[in-house]
């Protein structure tokens, strides 16, 4: 079998890269950067066309996606992105699975009041309605793939477990902007695994939408005394920005009852053992 996999060269698509050369599969990156295996500009359809010219993948990853707060065009990567995608998969001859990384801070549910976390939050959940509406169609076999809170070696330092470690390793403050917020957070391999097992899995083609991730939720306070343990740093450097100011999403874990496809398994002070070293 044969992958592409564009954004393939960051953070989460390198260690699912990794995991489908285990599984014997042939893996080509893509994206903007020469660094890639194919240059393609998800934004551009002629440039899309040049992942199916002789190589003919039996699956695409969509890892692409920016988290600019800023700039509003550069959110079209998360928005405008999977259509040009889905539109290239189903002009292509092969028509290839399509494996779609969505976002943990996307809404499960559409709704006339959906309270979007942040632009990035809505950008990315315009993009995978428009692959959900193309697969519950029948356009294209797809796989939707909710993951949470990924850390581990290598991890970009703008992500809250790697820019807390990162800190603290300096024994320097950290302030919370919401400590008693709730997420899941999974350790980047393992996540891996269950994305390569949905992505090649046999089930039947239509859209099958999973969630990856413990199930089990963690304050942000105490992620960051858990990462101070590890790392010897002091309690006392973890401090509240603003312990009083209303938190409008609290609460965000991998739903896994009644579908453990993407249940995982490590929980978080096993993980940061497995990334930072065994506790003292």
């Amino acid at each position: 079998m044969q992958a592409v996999l564009i954004g393939g060269s960051g953070f989460l698509g390198s260690y699912v890269k990794n995991e489908l050369l285990l599984r014997g599969l042939n893996c080509y990156t893509a994206g903007r950067s020469k660094s890639n295996d194919l240059q393609v500009d998800i934004l551009n359809a002629d440039s899309l066309s040049t992942i199916y010219l002789g190589l003919k993948p039996d699956i695409v990853f969509n890892f692409a996606g920016t988290f600019s707060k800023v700039l509003a065009s550069d959110l079209r990567v998360n928005s405008e992105g999977p259509k040009f995608l889905v539109d290239s998969i189903m002009s292509s001859s092969n028509k290839p699975r399509l494996i779609h990384i969505s976002s943990a801070t996307e809404p499960r549910i559409k709704s006339e009041e959906i309270r979007f976390e942040s632009p990035y939050s809505e950008s990315k959940f315009i993009g995978t309605s428009a692959v959900q509406l193309a697969a519950d169609k029948g356009y294209i076999d797809a796989r939707i793939i909710r993951v949470h809170n990924c850390y581990g070696k290598g991890q970009p330092t703008d992500r809250f477990v790697s820019w807390a470690a990162y800190k603290l390793s300096k024994q320097e403050e950290i302030s919370i902007r919401y400590p008693k917020r709730i997420r899941d957070f999974c350790l980047v391999s393992e996540a891996a695994q269950k994305i390569s097992e949905i992505a090649t899995s046999d089930e039947s083609s239509g859209s099958i939408a999973v969630e990856v991730g413990t199930g089990l939720g963690l304050t942000l306070n105490s992620v960051a005394l858990k990462i101070c343990e590890t790392l010897n740093a002091k309690s006392s450097l973890v401090t509240s920005l603003n312990g009083d100011l209303e938190d409008p999403h609290p609460f965000e874990v991998a739903k896994t009852q009644g579908n453990t496809t993407g249940a995982c398994k490590i929980e978080f002070h096993e993980g940061i053992q497995k990334t930072w070293g065994v506790c003292k």
